[in-house]
């Protein structure tokens, strides 16, 4: 079933909404917050992996037997069980908390989630098992659906300490999970980016002539895939260093080309709901991408209650209270936090 026209308002009006219904009072919520409420009684099951038989090396790729669920694979050298758990921890948390129609696009794809220490650049085997596994899902023998790494010591810093794992399930989600059109739960994400753009591009509750409007640079999650109507803070044409094409000689001009996600799609609402859920769930860590900006530069601040629109607290309209969020925010509260009343109200 098509759910691309299932609502009639145009996204100016399903804005304007948004921005008069969403809450007026503010809090930055507590500290690492996502306590989970009870899982209903009735909800799809989705197997969560710790390790496959007979899937290693680059060698192995086309005969591996990926079943459909999600797993969680330490990859290479340097990566520990404990690393390892505390991503399935959140990979648990997360389904938990999710509408069941979450569950049932993740239950009927086959996901790998790699702990791994570094950006898969060198020859070493377990990064050419990488590679060679995100090369696989558009081959004509696809052995699995979805790709995304963790890393443990990415510039000194270790993602599974962190709630970095929430956010790239997030962009997993997107990517290859949701459905697109195909599935009501695929048709409101894209439609909760779109109502996004349409509220900072038209200046919507997003800030005042005196304070600034809030902006969002797409370039670096635009991979390749920015046409010239872009969200307000993203140049045209991107550019690294002053220059359109990057170190390799890859055209930029309409975003960074992400190496791992090779499909054809902008990446931008996948990671722009992964940020806010990330700091939806733990509001005290003040996480926020740099993507998001004001007009003197990347001064965003991770603070208020999402959407709120209060404007009694710090730097607003710079941070979280920002209504533009609205859209994203009524997203995520619908199916990514069914089951978590508490981390709603961040």
């Amino acid at each position: 079933m098509m759910y691309k026209n299932a609502r009639k308002l145009s996204y100016l009006a399903v804005s304007l909404a948004v921005i008069f219904t969403a809450g007026c009072n503010s809090d930055s919520g507590g500290n690492s917050g996502a306590t989970p409420t009870p899982t209903p009684t009735s909800s799809t099951k989705v197997d969560v992996f710790s390790n496959i038989s007979n899937c290693s090396s680059a060698s192995d790729v086309p005969n591996c037997g990926f079943k459909n669920g999600i797993y969680v694979l330490n990859i290479g050298p340097n990566v520990s069980s404990a690393q390892q758990e505390r991503v399935i921890t959140q990979v648990n948390n997360l389904l938990k908390w999710a509408h069941d129609d979450v569950r049932k696009q993740f239950a009927q794809k086959r996901v790998v989630i790699g702990v791994i220490e570094k950006e898969p650049e060198t020859n070493e085997a377990h990064n050419q098992f990488v590679l060679k596994l995100a090369e696989n899902m558009y081959s004509n023998a696809q052995v699995l659906d979805a790709i995304e790494l963790i890393y443990t010591n990415i510039g000194g810093k270790d993602e599974t300490t962190s709630t970095t794992a929430y956010q790239k399930l997030l962009q997993v989600f997107d990517y290859y999970v949701d459905g697109d059109n195909q599935a009501q739960v695929g048709a409101e994400l894209t439609q909760s980016y779109s109502g996004f753009k349409v509220l900072i591009n038209n200046k919507m509750g997003t800030g005042s002539q005196a304070d600034g409007y809030l902006k969002y640079d797409e370039c670096n999650y635009g991979n390749g895939q920015l046409d010239s109507n872009r969200i307000d803070g993203t140049p045209n044409p991107c550019t690294e260093g002053g220059s359109t094409t990057n170190d390799d000689g890859e055209d930029i001009s309409k975003g960074k080309k992400d190496p791992i996600h090779t499909k054809p799609i902008n990446l931008n609402p996948g990671a722009l709901l992964g940020s806010l859920y990330e700091y939806k769930v733990a509001p005290a860590n003040k996480k926020y991408p740099g993507e998001l900006k004001d007009v003197n530069g990347d001064q965003f601040t991770g603070i208020g209650k999402v959407a709120s629109g209060d404007t009694a607290s710090a730097n607003y309209p710079f941070n979280w209270s920002n209504r533009g969020f609205a859209p994203l925010n009524d997203y995520l509260n619908k199916w990514f936090f069914t089951n978590n009343t508490q981390v709603q109200n961040h």
